[in-house]
């Protein structure tokens, strides 16, 4: 269970949390067919944590960027690596009126 400081603030931010997210996910990111896509959401997500006071960086890799960020805390504070994928696969078929993740909701 959350602390209820944390449960409080999730609250009084969720719409603005749920904005970011949802200009994320807008950006198109299938790196299987298109890779150069998954730069323009690898700048977004270097810019979006910089913006929450982490250090973070676009690192170039074989077919697409990796996203590299920290944020040092304390030297008594317990490492936490957080790992997952940014890219999507594609929307394949789009049929019975499915919209693609990249239309506005």
């Amino acid at each position: 269970m959350l602390p209820k400081a944390v449960t409080d603030y999730l609250a009084s931010h969720r719409q603005e949390h749920l904005a970011k997210l949802m200009e994320l996910i807008r950006l198109p990111s299938v790196a299987n067919t298109e890779p150069q896509q998954c730069r323009a959401c690898a700048d977004w997500l270097v810019e979006h944590l910089r913006g929450l006071g982490m250090t973070a960086r676009v690192e170039e890799c074989p077919g697409r960027p990796n996203v590299l960020a920290s944020l040092h805390v304390s030297d008594q504070a317990p490492t936490l690596l957080i790992y997952g994928h940014y890219d999507v696969q594609p929307a394949d078929p789009l049929a019975s009126g499915a919209r693609a993740p990249t239309t506005r909701w």
